[in-house]
């Protein structure tokens, strides 16, 4: 199968594959939801608190389900718990006490529903068996009171790698069945609407670097993120991952993010003609032939934005070291543009969302993209590596470093770049060339982590 390729930002492009999403779990057609029971009514509604605890509890029977009654139910039973006790038993006095106290609300809200003992007794034992069942983990909770998902996630995936892996069931099945799983958690516990497809998204990100046997069709999760946005994220990552290499996901977020600032402040405060005066400057000064206009030009230049505009010339000239220097300004000059048009469409809480998925991959991101070969640094590492694979990593990309920098002398002012983007061509080689198609990412990383 050929692989499906997308225009890249700076010599980098995700690999994606796209098939058919296939919907599990389909409700049985017997079973009713809160939206078609709001269309049927219910009849003689009662409006006394007391009336409701000998009246037939409809909902009762409903399996839990997200809805805004059953949420609100929740939120309630939660702030009960938090001022009692979340194991205590739901005595007849406090059964009572919690409905009349419940009931005006839930019944101005949702007038067409009809709130019982049953599903008040069933919500509180629902959430009541979930605290029970987390209060033994320290990190299942956050330090706000709700749930950890990525720890949940994660302790989920251990038995992921016992599953079995065909070509004839896509593995993101088991994403989406945990994700319906968590989904109900979130609703049970925070009362809290679970947004599934991102679940599905954040939990495959992780689980395809466990799949022992991934065939070459199940790479790609269906809905794989593969945007503009997604690719600048990634390229930021592999730069950071490169320079701070113990960092946590946390930090490495709040990098990205710092980042994606730098880079839209620069078109925010300076006009396009400014931006290319600004480049051709420090173009001149770093390679060492500036003149006295760009002289001044350079001194006028914020650090913050010198340091932003340098990191970005270095991302092209290391690709392509004896293109035109017109040529370098102006792709660096249309990266500026491009990327904060791309920042300016994603809203806030997705680019967090999208940060978040990315991140808690990590390095192991460099098994599913695939980064330019026509660099002229990746050839001078991929050279390397192919004439003697390292014993020494640390040692192996100062010679690298120091043997591009002898062919091209006028990169001298970018050792520094030259050096940390030789550290995500060797990860990315090691990801890549050093392991059978079966090998999951994981073991790959373990393996990196000892002597080569």
């Amino acid at each position: 199968m050929s692989k499906k390729i997308v225009p890249y930002i700076c010599g980098m492009i995700l690999k994606t594959r796209f098939y058919s999403y296939l919907p599990m779990n389909r409700r049985s057609p017997e079973s009713l939801s809160f939206e078609e029971l709001e269309t049927q009514g219910l009849k003689s509604p009662c409006t006394n608190p007391k009336d409701l605890l000998g009246k037939k509890d409809i909902l009762a029977s409903l399996p839990f389900e997200a809805s805004a009654p059953n949420l609100f139910l929740t939120q309630s039973i939660k702030e009960e718990m938090r001022q009692c006790n979340s194991s205590a038993v739901l005595s007849e006095d406090l059964q009572e006490d919690l409905l009349a106290r419940i009931s005006p609300e839930f019944k101005k809200r949702f007038p067409k529903r009809h709130l019982g003992v049953s599903t008040l007794k069933q919500a509180w034992e629902k959430r009541s068996a979930l605290c029970t069942q987390l209060k033994d983990s320290d990190e299942a909770l956050t330090k706000e009171g709700k749930l950890n998902i990525s720890f949940l996630i994660k302790e989920n995936l251990r038995r992921v790698q016992s599953l079995p892996s065909t070509c004839n069931q896509h593995p993101h099945h088991f994403a989406h069945q945990l994700a319906m799983k968590m989904g109900e958690c979130i609703a049970v516990y925070d009362g809290v609407r679970p947004k599934l497809e991102e679940l599905t998204k954040t939990i495959w990100s992780l689980q395809r670097h466990l799949m022992p046997h991934l065939c070459e069709q199940h790479e790609s999760f269906p809905s794989d993120e593969n945007k503009p946005i997604d690719r600048l994220i990634v390229k930021l990552q592999l730069e950071t991952l490169a320079k701070y290499p113990e960092t946590s996901q946390a930090e490495l977020a709040f990098h990205i993010e710092k980042r994606v600032k730098e880079i839209e402040a620069v078109t925010t405060k300076y006009a396009p003609s400014h931006i290319e005066k600004m480049l051709k400057a420090l173009y001149a000064d770093t390679c060492h032939h500036p003149s006295l206009r760009m002289e001044k030009t350079l001194e006028m230049v914020p650090y913050s934005v010198a340091k932003c505009m340098k990191r970005e010339l270095s991302s092209i000239l290391l690709t392509s070291p004896l293109a035109p220097s017109e040529s370098i300004i102006q792709e660096t000059l249309q990266f500026f543009k491009s990327s904060t048009c791309v920042i300016a469409t994603t809203g806030p809480e997705e680019l967090e969302r999208k940060i978040h998925n990315w991140t808690i991959q990590g390095d192991l991101i460099l098994r599913f993209i695939q980064l330019s070969h026509s660099s002229a640094l990746y050839q001078e590492v991929y050279a390397s590596w192919k004439k003697q694979k390292p014993e020494d990593v640390t040692n192996f990309i100062t010679k690298v470093s120091k043997d591009f920098l002898e062919k091209y002398p006028q990169l001298i002012g970018y050792a520094k770049e030259v050096e940390l983007r030789s550290w995500i061509y060797l990860k990315y080689i090691w990801y890549n060339q050093s392991f059978t198609r079966k090998s999951p990412s994981y073991d790959r990383l373990g393996v990196l982590h000892n002597p080569i």
